[in-house]
């Protein structure tokens, strides 16, 4: 993963949490917590990634015509389309999703898919793209854990927000690169 693939992978778990916890579920009587709603949405957006880097990678051995990238880049954002609109019927859609999280859904998969899919080896595509899906997931959740518990703590109010969210997530990423360079003999 480039740097500029770190930068749009973040981007996608702050407008993840961002939008998850602005707008409530289309429920009246009980909202489910924020935590519930951030793992339902980033779970569907997980398992929709993984499913359209399964079907790119089943279909770009046909894709030979015209210029390859931007067909390439077509059929990535087709493929991320359909099956997220796909993700929009799963079950208890009712309760956890509404109109405006179904676009965060979108984007969130269309920067994921367009940053990941046409840039990974072919020969590995399958592996890396369940590492990232599967990461994304956890990065979101472990994300929503520790802005739960930042809630309460006394933080000085020049860092509060952005600095200390994108903070928390190059924390994550080091963190979880030290694993790399221990599982994998390479670093970040």
């Amino acid at each position: 993963m480039i740097i500029a693939n770190r930068l749009v992978f973040f981007l996608a778990v702050l407008i993840t949490f961002y939008v998850c916890e602005k707008y409530p579920s289309t429920m009246q009587k009980k909202q489910p917590l924020i935590i519930k709603r951030i793992l339902y949405v980033a779970s569907l957006i997980s398992f929709s990634y993984i499913i359209s880097g399964i079907l790119f990678e089943t279909f770009i051995p046909y894709i030979h015509y015209g210029n390859t990238p931007i067909t390439q880049s077509i059929t990535v954002a087709s493929f991320s389309l359909i099956i997220t609109y796909l993700s929009f019927f799963a079950p208890k859609h009712q309760k956890f999703l509404n109109t405006e999280l179904k676009k965060m859904m979108i984007v969130v998969q269309l920067l994921l898919s367009l940053s990941t899919f046409t840039l990974i080896d072919p020969h590995y595509l399958i592996k890396e793209v369940i590492i990232y899906g599967c990461m994304y997931l956890f990065f979101v959740v472990c994300f929503a854990g520790v802005k739960d518990r930042m809630s309460i703590a006394p933080i000085p109010e020049f860092i509060k927000g952005l600095p200390l969210d994108l903070l928390t997530l190059f924390l994550f990423l080091l963190s979880f690169s030290f694993l790399n360079g221990v599982f994998f003999d390479q670093l970040f």
